[in-house]
This record gives structure tokens, C-alpha cells and sequence, in this order.
């Protein structure tokens, strides 16, 4: 069966490593270029306290309402003026707009991450559009189409197959789900059967054959285990005994066993209402 929760906090880390990647690239590349003004410091600074606050979040499982949403917004936001801030083009952060589309790519598939990556590429054209012509504005624009292009549809990719493998039941998942599914059907043959009759002995032996059948998981008569119902009775003596009531791979003179109930395995299943596990003799 496939988790959502298990899916989504995988989701929340992988997003949360890419932007803490992407802020590192992008100190390194102002660091680089000599470009770290104040004002691209003080970004960075609140770029991390944002990314260490939803980190921190994702960490203790209670990640914050839309927090895909506004995150995806807050890293617009953030790329954008750094790249306004360091002369566009000529600061090598050309790359820095990619990082919203990524994000709504892993998130919400190609569809969404390509219309966001695409709003991502039309601002960054508008700012390098602001320092430069509209020849120099399409030269360097086409030269990162294809950077746009090649990483929202890889991370696309990887984000559907990552669902898929999560939402692929396993063997042992289809197991259970079949092993659940025939005890309720067994449960529900049982309550039809003891529904349609008032005999006493055949209510005894359906529930007999009921509780064996889910023990088993199986209904062949053959290769199920022994088991028997047990009832108190009064003996002539006018002591309280335990007496088989119906049974199942039981000899006939098994059938005329009876128990005091007051030791061993019994006495401590009568005694604490659970059931017990015997693994040496009784």
C-alpha cells in the first residue's frame, strides 16, 4: 500500500536539499566574483533563516500550512534579487532562476514546474532587460532555455518515479492485503452461519472451524491444525470440569479428556482473558 506521509516527507527533504545546494552555490558564486555587497549578504543571511526555520520544521514532522506553496514564492523571490542585485548576466548567476521551477517540478510534476519555470525565465529576462538591450537579452536568455528545460523535465522524471515506486504495493503488502481480506470474508461467513440456525452443537463447530480457518489461512479440512472448544460441566461428583464440546483432529478417546482448568496453559488463558503461547509441553 502506498503512504502518502512517508512520500511527502521524502519530498520535504529532497526540496529542502536542493535550496540549502542552491544557497551554497550561490555564496560561492558572489563569493567568487567578488559581488558580496552588503545588500547580497544580507539576502543570503535571510534566505538561510528562512531555509534553516523550514528545515527545522520538516525535521520535527510539523511542516507549516501551503509550505510548498510560499516556499516555492520565497525562492522566486530570493533568486531573483540576488540576480537583480549583481549585475544580472555578468554576476554568473544565471542559473540561480531554475531553482523555483525545480522545486514545483519535484512537487507537483512537469506541468506546474514548467509554468513556474517559465514565469522564472520571463522575470529574469525582464531584469536582464533592464541593464541591457534586447539583442544581448536574447543571446543569453537562449543560452540557459535549454539549462531551464533539461532540469525541470530530469527532476520531473525522477519525482514521478519516486511516486510510483512508493505507491507500488510490495509482495508482502499484497499479502496482507489478501490475508485481510480473507479473514473478513471468513468473518462474514460466520456471522451468516450462525445467523441461520439455533443448533447449539453447529454453532460450536462453525466457530470452531472459523477461528482454525484464520489461523491457517486456509479452509482444507485436511492439513489444518487440531484444536477443540472446551466447556465447563458439572461431573456426577458435582465438581466443575472443563469437557471438549467439539473438536477438530482429535482422537476418540481425546474427545473424552477432561481438565481441571486450574494449571498449566489453560489455567493462565482463563485466568488473564488472552490468549497464550505455548512453544515446549503443557
Amino acid at each position: 500500500m502506498s503512504n502518502p506521509y512517508r512520500l511527502n516527507s521524502i519530498l520535504d527533504w529532497i526540496a529542502a536539499g536542493l535550496r540549502w545546494l542552491a544557497l551554497l552555490g550561490l555564496a560561492i558564486a558572489l563569493g567568487w566574483g567578488n559581488s558580496l555587497t552588503f545588500a547580497s549578504i544580507v539576502t543570503l543571511l535571510a534566505a538561510g533563516m528562512v531555509y534553516i526555520s523550514l528545515t527545522l520544521l520538516i525535521a520535527l514532522d510539523q511542516p507549516p500550512p501551503y509550505h510548498r506553496y510560499w516556499g516555492i514564492a520565497v525562492d522566486l523571490v530570493i533568486v531573483s534579487l540576488l540576480f537583480y542585485l549583481n549585475n544580472a548576466q555578468f554576476g554568473g548567476l544565471g542559473w540561480a532562476l531554475i531553482l523555483p521551477g525545480v522545486i514545483a517540478s519535484l512537487y507537483f510534476g512537469m506541468v506546474i514546474g514548467g509554468v513556474v519555470a517559465l514565469a522564472a525565465f520571463g522575470l529574469q529576462s525582464a531584469i536582464v532587460l533592464l541593464s541591457s538591450d534586447l539583442l544581448t537579452t536574447l543571446i543569453f536568455q537562449v543560452g540557459l532555455l535549454p539549462l531551464y528545460i533539461a532540469s525541470v523535465v530530469s527532476i520531473g522524471i525522477a519525482s514521478q518515479r519516486l511516486r510510483v515506486s512508493e505507491n507500488r504495493p510490495s509482495k508482502g503488502g499484497r499479502e496482507t492485503l489478501k490475508s485481510e481480506s480473507d479473514q473478513r470474508k471468513v468473518i462474514f461467513k460466520l456471522v451468516s452461519e450462525l445467523s441461520s440456525t439455533l443448533n447449539y452443537q453447529r454453532v460450536l463447530e462453525t466457530a470452531l472451524d472459523t477461528s482454525l480457518d484464520i489461523l491457517t489461512g486456509s479452509d482444507d479440512h485436511q492439513t489444518r491444525m487440531v484444536g477443540a472448544v472446551l466447556l465447563y460441566a458439572q461431573s456426577l461428583s458435582g465438581k466443575t470440569e472443563l469437557r471438549v464440546g467439539s473438536a477438530r483432529g482429535f482422537t476418540h478417546s481425546d474427545l473424552r479428556v477432561t481438565l481441571d482448568g486450574t494449571e498449566g496453559l489453560i489455567a493462565r488463558a482463563i485466568d488473564s482473558g488472552a490468549s497464550h503461547l505455548q512453544t515446549g509441553g503443557i
